[in-house]
């Protein structure tokens, strides 16, 4: 078989078009692997896309990001039409300790732990279990130490999960926090840990998490609470409170 030139008169391949090449929809909606290789317009997404022998590709690649910052358990479905090779980026952080109340000079909170992890091959429609995990609350004259905050965690439809776990509370005497741990990443990486309170410098700075740095430490003035996800609230100079720990976050990243 020779070559097929349109609008050339040498064609150097089976099929040579020398101008603009336009592909119409397709009446033909099922993807089967009788049309594996095929290429559609679909005129409801604007997009060009592929068949590949299940489902219709498109080939407007775009970043998708779903971020989770409200405390407390949701979930997240998969596309439908997602291909069974397309890598998701989880990246889960715990929840910040918060800062201790200054019966003396109290340290700062820890930080959540965090965790990376990419996935491919996930289940066309099926649902991410998403936990994001709260701050720990501030250390006051009635709990004096910092709470401890909560995990983060995703769960996937297989039973396979990524958690990152809290960090403690800085405490009314001059100790900070540790940072949270994290497990079930591709990277787990602990969380910073608070800075522990002084008689020259006042209360502690709350522990950086992989968000941002923590709350600063109250000199004279409570402990400033986090604002970064995950990281640790500062401890509150001598009878001062402490800051609040903030929430984690979950973020999850895929090329769609």
């Amino acid at each position: 078989m020779g070559h097929v030139g349109i609008g050339t008169t040498s064609p150097q391949v089976k099929l040579e078009v020398n101008g603009l090449l336009r592909v119409q929809e397709s009446q033909v909606s099922n993807c089967t692997t009788a049309t594996k290789g095929a290429l559609r317009y679909n005129t409801t997404a604007n997009a060009m896309e592929y068949c590949n022998g299940t489902a219709w590709i498109s080939l407007n690649k775009q970043l998708r990001r779903a971020i989770f910052k409200t405390v407390g358990t949701s979930t997240h479905t998969v596309s439908s039409d997602i291909a069974s090779d397309t890598v998701f980026k989880f990246t889960v952080v715990g929840g910040g300790g918060g800062g201790g109340y200054g019966n003396d000079y109290a340290g700062g909170g820890g930080a959540g732990g965090a965790a990376i992890s990419w996935i491919s091959n996930l289940t066309a429609g099926s649902q991410i279990t998403v936990t994001v995990g709260a701050g720990g609350g501030q250390g006051t004259n009635v709990t004096k130490d910092g709470g401890g905050g909560s995990h983060s965690k995703v769960t996937l439809a297989s039973g396979a999960s990524i958690q990152a776990n809290g960090g403690a509370g800085g405490t009314q005497n001059y100790q900070g926090g540790s940072g949270g741990t994290a497990s079930g990443g591709d990277l787990n990486m602990g969380g910073g840990g608070g800075i522990q309170g002084s008689s020259t410098g006042g209360g502690g700075t709350g522990g950086s998490s992989s968000m941002g740095g923590g709350g600063f430490g109250g000199d004279n003035i409570n402990g400033q609470s986090a604002s970064a996800p995950g990281a640790g609230g500062g401890g509150g100079d001598k009878d001062r409170d402490g800051g609040k720990g903030a929430p984690g976050i979950v973020i999850i990243e895929w090329v769609e």
